[in-house]
């Protein structure tokens, strides 16, 4: 490498003439000397250019998966805070089958945020610091109205089966992926859903002996979200957001 002198170039200008060419800024005041050396250059143009590219191309990609948890997150907490207030407000006088199709969403939106997990793991650590955009907080509300409608809810009155299972398998792939960030099941379980409310605004819901029981039997599962949520250093639902009237009769 020699300068537009002619003159030997010095070790610092051998590292100004690497940054700009990687950087693709063209060559200027110094030139490569030999065949070799012009190939060398080359090959290192290309891999600036590819290094800019891809860099531009993953952050612009998880800017894009850090604003659809957020999204994700404001549609399932716009129903309600906690899973309890979500039945509530799903019920339409006669079933709960209003819900369907956002229980369809929901399972699509969450899918896809999986998929991003899966392929950006920096998204594990990414927190919002708003209730009402934190992804976590919005897949806990979520399990818990579902295992409301599933366990604690008579099965005449329950929202479409189908989507339920959906639901709650897309709950489970997301927890999965998200457990692989060394995010371990709290050592308790969160409280139970309080179903005695429904029963007070007029819902038909099966005794609380028989969703105890059945609670009791997804433990671990429930353990992994309070998990997740104590991870991003935050608290259940229940315990974090005031319900204030959104039990009483519509």
């Amino acid at each position: 490498m020699e300068t537009q002198s002619k003159e030997p170039a010095s070790w610092s200008d051998r590292i100004y003439f690497s940054g700009y060419v990687m950087f693709t800024l063209g060559n200027g005041d110094l030139a490569p000397n030999g065949g070799l050396w012009k190939l060398v250059t080359i090959i290192e143009t290309a891999q600036g250019l590819l290094t800019i590219t891809f860099s531009v191309t993953y952050l612009i990609s998880v800017l894009s998966a850090v604003n659809q948890k957020r999204s994700f997150a404001q549609s399932v907490l716009s129903l309600g805070h906690d899973g309890t207030e979500i039945v509530h407000n799903a019920w339409n006088g006669k079933d709960f089958h209003d819900i369907d199709f956002l229980l369809v969403a929901a399972s699509s939106e969450l899918g896809k945020l999986t998929a991003q997990h899966n392929a950006f793991p920096i998204l594990h650590f990414y927190h919002s610091t708003q209730h009402q955009e934190s992804s976590i907080i919005a897949v806990a509300v979520l399990d818990e109205a579902l295992t409301i409608f599933k366990y604690g809810i008579p099965e005449q009155y329950q929202p479409n089966q189908l989507h339920i299972k959906e639901a709650r398998s897309s709950i489970k792939n997301y927890l999965d992926t998200v457990h692989t960030a060394y995010i371990h099941p709290a050592e308790q379980a969160p409280p139970e859903p309080d179903i005695s409310k429904l029963q007070q605004s007029g819902i038909p819901a099966l005794s609380k002996q028989t969703f105890q029981i059945a609670v009791n039997s997804i433990k671990e599962r429930r353990q992994l979200l309070l998990g997740i949520i104590q991870a991003g250093a935050r608290k259940w639902p229940v315990q974090e957001q005031a319900i204030g009237n959104a039990y009483s009769s519509k």
